[in-house]
């Protein structure tokens, strides 16, 4: 399964404090006047960028709250020479300095990341004992399980992934079918 636009939706969780109820890029495309397309390919480039790189999306919710987090964030590895994730890690990023907003945000939103889905895997590793989680990327999971138990490990992970920050989560329709999954 994929994780639709799992960065973007975590940073509204985290940073905005909301939960997105539809495409985050339709949402960013409405504030950008452009197409879904055009707004994905532009998040991307500005999002692990340094802050004056995504100045002129400084005008969306979404910008400005991305920029004034990099500030923070680099203001507290200024301070302390360290950052800290949501649950508290503590993580002192090496090759960083003051203009490293997007190096010092792309340490904190990997962490981020990774600690959300090693909650969402240990629920899923509780909920299917038989399935083998074969791969895990920060936004897709490929987990190897009998067909007859397919629409079981779907039903499994929207359900996992809807708690706490209801990350959305893309299925190739071929899945849908388990008579197509093997083919």
């Amino acid at each position: 399964c994929d994780f639709q636009a799992f960065h973007v939706q975590l940073i509204y969780k985290s940073i905005l404090n909301q939960q997105l109820m539809s495409d985050p890029y339709e949402l960013l495309a409405e504030e950008l006047h452009t197409d879904r397309e055009r707004s994905k390919v532009e998040v991307f480039r500005r999002l692990y960028s340094p802050i004056e790189y995504f100045s002129d999306y400084a005008s969306t919710n979404f910008g400005k709250a991305v920029n004034n987090f990099k500030r923070q964030l680099v203001d507290t590895f200024i301070d302390t020479g360290k950052i800290t994730t949501p649950v508290g890690r503590i993580m002192r990023p090496t090759k960083v300095g003051p203009d490293s907003s997007g190096r010092i945000f792309n340490h904190w939103m990997q962490a981020v990341e990774t600690e959300v889905h090693t909650r969402k895997l240990a629920s899923l590793f509780y909920e299917l004992p038989d399935a083998k989680i074969s791969l895990y990327q920060y936004d897709s999971i490929v987990i190897d399980v009998h067909k007859d138990d397919c629409k079981h490990t779907l039903r499994a992970l929207q359900d996992v992934y809807s708690r706490e920050h209801s990350i959305k989560i893309g299925i190739s329709k071929s899945y849908e079918n388990p008579e197509n999954t093997y083919k």
